[in-house]
């Protein structure tokens, strides 16, 4: 439930920072990628003798640069990174493990931060964990089914305010398959809707917004994309 309820910001804003390529200075602009990488590999050359990548163990001889990353800090997309450059460019310096991400780490653990930063090329294995984390919250806070949860759909969660105390109330619908039949007594295979709501809790309530935010074209609150280790 932390994942969900405390880490999810993080994970969120992680996404959404990842998505984004940086903003570069207008004089690199107008370059192509080799200019960008080319002067990119002379500033770390001047600052830190270092460049984001990795020596892979069983070859040590081989060493990797963090295209994706210097990609995006170069301000390219995904497909523009792989075309930064040769890596001769860099050949004198040194790999480095660095590639966290410059945002805030807001979530915490008695007090302490819950990670010291989020690295650029974990971020979508966090939101695999946090869309698992949030079917688990959703499921079992409620009752549910595991079909019913995995055909709930975006504007499931619903409020209501009893007027007497002012309490605040949350309501999931959704469709349920067991006893789903038709006047002749076959299988409904889509399901019907339930006639009386899920009641949540507060949890719940924040797990369906995460899933919305995390999938934002999704109609489906749980789609397969979210858990899959491919885009």
């Amino acid at each position: 439930m932390r994942f969900v309820t405390d880490f999810s910001d993080d994970i969120l804003a992680a996404k959404a920072l990842k998505a984004t390529p940086c903003d570069v200075p207008p004089r690199l602009q107008g370059l192509t990628y080799y200019q960008r990488f080319r002067d990119y590999a002379e500033k770390r050359r001047q600052e830190s003798q270092t460049v984001p990548g990795w020596v892979a163990p069983n070859r040590p001889h081989m060493r990797s640069l963090a295209k994706g990353f210097i990609g995006w800090q170069l301000g390219l997309s995904p497909e523009e990174a792989k075309s930064i450059g040769p890596h001769y460019l860099a050949a004198d310096l040194a790999p480095s493990d660095e590639a966290q991400l410059p945002m805030q780490i807001t979530g915490s653990i008695d007090g302490k931060a819950w990670t010291t930063a989020i690295n650029f090329y974990e971020v979508e294995e966090l939101c695999r964990h946090l869309a698992t984390a949030a079917f688990v919250v959703v499921a079992y806070l409620t009752g549910m089914r595991g079909e019913e949860c995995r055909a709930l759909e975006r504007g499931c969660c619903r409020t209501h305010t009893d007027p007497a105390p002012g309490q605040l109330h949350y309501r999931i619908h959704g469709r349920t398959f067991k006893g789903a039949l038709d006047k002749s007594g076959n299988a409904i295979p889509a399901g019907v809707e339930r006639e009386q709501p899920w009641l949540a809790i507060a949890p719940v309530a924040k797990a369906v917004a995460v899933m919305e935010a995390l999938n934002p074209t999704s109609q489906l609150l749980f789609p397969i994309d979210a858990f899959s280790l491919w885009p």
